[in-house]
């Protein structure tokens, strides 16, 4: 996996928990 990809599955990541992720998904809870 490149460096690029890596940083887009975080990006996509943390836009799920500013979202409003599933508690399970989401480290703030």
């Amino acid at each position: 996996m490149t460096m690029y990809s890596r940083l887009m599955l975080l990006n996509h990541y943390f836009d799920l928990t500013i979202n409003g992720a599933p508690a399970e998904l989401n480290p703030c809870g």
